[in-house]
This record gives C-alpha cells, sequence and structure tokens, in this order.
C-alpha cells in the first residue's frame, strides 16, 4: 500500500515542499485505490491499471522507468509533475465513482428511500411512443421533481407542501446546475488519460475477456453443484448397500477383543458382518465402492485445485505489495539518514546570546520531533514488509503441500 512515512516532513513550507507533498498524497491514494481493485477482481484492477502505467511509458523515457504497460512501479509516479500525478487521481477517482453508481443497489418498494439517494445508471433521454422524437425519461424526470437543493447544495427528497408545483430540479438540470451521476460517469468514460484514446475494439477485447472469465466461473460453480449432488447421492447408495450387506464397520474394541480370542482358540471363523465379509460381497457392490472412492477423490482435487489457484493469487498480491514497501522502506531509512547527519544552522542575526540559545534550542528540539516521526514511520514500514514475508513464505509452503497432495492424488 501507500508508505506510511509519505508526507511527513511538512515543516517546511516552500512551493517545492508542498509540491512534493501533494505528489507524495497523490500517490498514496492512487497506490490505496488500485490495491483494492486488485483485490476486487482481477479483471476490473487490469482495465484502470493498463491506462496509468500506459501513461506513465508516455511520460517518462525508458530508461528513466521500470513501469511496463502490464506493471506499475510506484516510485516511477514520484518522477512525475505533480500536476501529472494529480491528474492520474482525479482520473482514477473517476472512474472509481463511476463504478460504484452504476453498482448501486436497486431500491425496495418497501424501503424508505434515503434523502440523498443516488439515482443510479439510468438513460436520461428515451424515444418518444412513435418513435419519431426524443423525450426525457419518465423516470428520470419523476426523480427531478420529487426533490429540492438542501442547505448544503445536495439534492434531497421534498417534504410535505415545500413544492406544490413539483418543479423540483427540473430547471436546474436544464440549465446544467445539477448533474446525473450517470451522465457524469459517461462523460468519464470518454475522457482517456493519456495521449492514446481507448478504441472500440479494446472495450469488445475487454468484454470478451470478461464474458469469458465469467463462463469459467461459472462452468466451476456447475461442477462443484454437480460433486456435491453425486456425493449426496452416492452417500445414500453406500448407506442402503451397508444394510442390504451387513457391513458396518466393526468398532476398534470389539475388533481387539476378536483378535484375542483367535489367539486364545486358534483360527476362528470370520464374523459375519464387517470386514471380514467384504470376501463374499458381490462384485457390483464392490465396483459401487471403487465409484464412490474415484468420486471423493474427484471432489477432493477439486477443493484443492481451487484452494491452489486461489492461493497463487493470494501470493502474486503480496508479492505486489512487497514490491511496492521496499522502495517505500529504502526512502525512508535514506530520509533518516539525511536527518541524523543534516546541519543545523544558526542563520540569520540575534540580539543577545540568550535568543541565539534559544533558537538553537528550538532547532534541536524540530529535528529531534522530526527525527522520531521518520523512524517512527520506518519502523511500522519495516514491520508491515516483515508481516508481507512471513505471509509470502506461508503461502508458498502451502503451495507447495498442495501441489504435492493434488499430484499424489
Amino acid at each position: 500500500g501507500g508508505a506510511p512515512g509519505r508526507g511527513r516532513r511538512g515543516a517546511k513550507s516552500s512551493p517545492d515542499q508542498a509540491s512534493s507533498l501533494q505528489r507524495d498524497a497523490n500517490v498514496e491514494m492512487i497506490s490505496t485505490m488500485l490495491e483494492a481493485l486488485e483485490k476486487e477482481h482481477e479483471h476490473l484492477y487490469q482495465s484502470l491499471l493498463r491506462p496509468i502505467t500506459t501513461f506513465v511509458c508516455e511520460m517518462l523515457p525508458e530508461d528513466m522507468r521500470e513501469t511496463s504497460c502490464a506493471e506499475l512501479h510506484y516510485e516511477d509516479l514520484e518522477k512525475l509533475p505533480s500536476d501529472d500525478v494529480t491528474r492520474v487521481a482525479e482520473w482514477l477517482t473517476e472512474k472509481v465513482d463511476a463504478l460504484g453508481s452504476r453498482l448501486k443497489a436497486e431500491q425496495r418498494d418497501d424501503e424508505e428511500e434515503d434523502e440523498g439517494a443516488a439515482m443510479g445508471d439510468v438513460d436520461l433521454f428515451a424515444l418518444t411512443p412513435d418513435a419519431g422524437a426524443l423525450t426525457v425519461n419518465a423516470k428520470w424526470l419523476g426523480h427531478l421533481e420529487e426533490r429540492l437543493l438542501g442547505e448544503d447544495g445536495h439534492p434531497r427528497k421534498a417534504r410535505g407542501d415545500e413544492d406544490p408545483h413539483r418543479m423540483g430540479l427540473v430547471l436546474e438540470w436544464v440549465y446544467g446546475s445539477i448533474v446525473s451521476t450517470a451522465e457524469k460517469s459517461r462523460d468519464g468514460a470518454k475522457r482517456c488519460l493519456g495521449m492514446t484514446p481507448p478504441s472500440a475494439q479494446q472495450a469488445y477485447d475487454n468484454l470478451v475477456r470478461c464474458l469469458e472469465d465469467q463462463a469459467s466461473w461459472e462452468g466451476r460453480a456447475k461442477e462443484a453443484k454437480e460433486l456435491m449432488n453425486a456425493m449426496l447421492t452416492s452417500r445414500k447408495e453406500a448407506d442402503e448397500l451397508a444394510k442390504q450387506h451387513d457391513m458396518r464397520p466393526t468398532p476398534p474394541a470389539a475388533a481387539a477383543a476378536a483378535g484375542g480370542d483367535a489367539e486364545a482358540g486358534g483360527a476362528a471363523p470370520a464374523a459375519a458382518g464387517g470386514e471380514g465379509s467384504a470376501a463374499q460381497l458381490p462384485d457390483a457392490v464392490i465396483l459401487k465402492m471403487l465409484a464412490r472412492e474415484a468420486l471423493l477423490t474427484s471432489a477432493k482435487l477439486y477443493a484443492l485445485s481451487f484452494d491452489h489457484q486461489m492461493a497463487q493469487k493470494t501470493l502474486a498480491s503480496v508479492k505486489l505489495q512487497i514490491r511496492h514497501g521496499e522502495p517505500d522502506l529504502e526512502r525512508l531509512k535514506r530520509e533518516l539518514e539525511e536527518l541524523k547527519h543534516a546541519p543545523r544552522g544558526l542563520e540569520g542575526t540575534f540580539r543577545t546570546a540568550a535568543e541565539m540559545e534559544r533558537h538553537r534550542h528550538q532547532l534541536a528540539d524540530a529535528a529531534i520531533e522530526e527525527q522520531l516521526e521518520v523512524q517512527t514511520a520506518f519502523r511500522e514500514q519495516g514491520a508491515k514488509l516483515q508481516s508481507l514475508y512471513d505471509k509470502k513464505q506461508r503461502t508458498e509452503f502451502e503451495l507447495a503441500k498442495r501441489d504435492t497432495e493434488i499430484k499424489q492424488l
């Protein structure tokens, strides 16, 4: 994620320092949003990552960056001008807001609507009944008629007789004082980050990949449901066969007692039930039991394969966080060394020795406070990275163990 120490050295108020602080804050925000998107869905993450990596590759020469089209190195963002980093942060925030408006849950009729509830994704215009002209969508028009601007400047639902003529926010929308969230999202979708605008072919290819991925997950879900149904049926059949052929397992205590009697009195005849009667089972029953074992093995393999795939995604995410965190740790380490060896001058003219001594103490206190702050950030980042290293090691061990089990099965 973002470095805990970003923007900590805020004592200086020069324009360069302010610009650097703003850039660091934006880099941290970009890092946080991308990490959350990566955990949300792979295709969603890639669809927003690629424009950013392309933009960085366009803005920085190849010998000055480690970022590629498929991978973003956050330290490269710190090489960009502050305005360009702000542009990336605003673009990404706009995309996340647009996604949030599209994923807003539908309101149920029996639920009381929140005063500031958004309309969600809706077409603002619709064809007239004769399909000869465009008119305002009745749903959107009704939404506008039922609302007024509150004291905080945000739309709210009209109460009682506040708006007897149901003018609402219709004129505000017509004259552009307010905009639809969906309309803003669609406008934002047309805005490109880099010099190369997205093409229809790229959108089509992304859609095809997402649909293929969705079909794959649905296939997995169908396979899991079929395995569960087959195991339930198999268990019922096994219970019936056990009753028909008296294949109830022999308790351990009874088996031990039977073994002792056999040693005392010579070879005893096999018990009527239990494992001793397995030799007299019909072939059809043995085949059914073997088929059940094969089914259970298939289900175990399915579960192991799924866990293996999830662990691989977790490992990739952990490696990504480590790769992002290590440069921040090195930066904090350098900053801490600079603070330890930074000269503390006494520039300026002082009227008395006491005033100079007081200024000296103020500089010393400020230096100690700044050093402690960076040192705390360095320790926090180190602890976070150590936790990630441990998680990476555990995940790799689990992957190797699971891979061995899959091969054995």
